[in-house]
């Protein structure tokens, strides 16, 4: 399997088993214990690979590093709570994570043409009257 391929075969199981576990975190857990858990668990988990996968070293990969990846870790704990607060505020799972990914993928398009020059074809003007048109029949 190549690299584009498995990618994103990685995301789809990587969002499904997310989903269905953020759906399953104890209902009384306080959502922030729940995400010191998960990040405790996942830097662990990141530090084992990235330490034994380096070939610059750990140090020197940590340097090259910009203020992106820091803020995307504030970014990614308001996601983290946003969905957990929503599966608790009666979202279901089939239609929370659908609703909030046409609506990022369609706020994401004015975007992707302006700061990184993306062309807009038939074919995704077609898709995008679609999404729209998802949006308003999940809303009702």
């Amino acid at each position: 399997m190549n690299l584009y391929v498995g990618s994103i075969a990685l995301t789809i199981a990587g969002n499904i088993a997310y989903h269905l576990l953020n759906k399953s975190v104890a209902p009384d857990a306080h959502p922030f214990a729940s995400l010191v858990a998960t990040y405790g668990v996942g830097f662990v988990a990141s530090l084992v690979v990235f330490a034994s996968t380096a070939p610059q070293g750990v140090v020197r990969g940590l340097r090259e590093l910009n203020w992106a990846s820091f803020a995307l870790g504030l970014v990614v704990v308001s996601l983290e709570v946003g969905f957990l607060l929503a599966y608790r505020a009666g979202w279901k799972i089939s239609v929370a994570a659908v609703y909030s990914n046409v609506a990022v993928g369609l706020l994401l398009l004015p975007i992707g043409m302006w700061l990184y020059r993306e062309a807009l074809t038939a074919t995704n003007a077609g898709g995008i009257v679609l999404a729209v048109v998802a949006l308003i029949l999940m809303s009702r």
